[in-house]
C-alpha cells in the first residue's frame, strides 16, 4: 500500500489492506506463512482492538499487532463500530 509514493510498513512488512471501522482501524500486513498479520488502533471501549491495554486506557493511537488465532494467521478480517472479526480455516475471533 502506498502513501505519497512510499510503501507503508507495519512490523517491517508491507500493508496490504486497511479497514476503517466506526471507532477503530485495522490494517493487515502479509506474514511469512502467507496469512495476514492484523494490527489495530483507536478506541477500545468494547475491547474491539483484540489486545490488552493498560488498566483504565480505552484509546491507543499506536498500531499494535492483534494476538494471532490459535490455528493460523487470519486469512480475512473485518470490522464494524465496536466489533472486530478475524477468520482462518473455520476458526473465528469476534469481539
Amino acid at each position: 500500500m502506498l502513501e505519497g509514493g512510499q510503501e507503508v510498513l507495519l512490523g517491517g512488512a508491507p500493508v496490504v489492506a486497511v479497514r476503517v471501522c466506526g471507532f477503530h482501524i485495522l490494517a493487515a500486513s502479509s506474514d511469512t506463512g502467507g496469512g495476514l498479520a492484523v494490527w489495530s488502533w483507536g478506541e477500545d471501549a468494547a475491547r474491539q482492538l483484540c489486545r490488552a491495554l493498560p488498566a483504565g486506557i480505552d484509546l491507543d493511537d499506536t498500531p499494535a499487532p492483534i494476538a494471532p488465532l490459535p490455528t493460523a494467521a487470519p486469512s480475512t478480517f473485518g470490522c464494524g463500530g465496536f466489533q472486530t472479526l478475524l477468520a482462518s480455516d473455520g476458526v473465528y475471533r469476534y469481539t
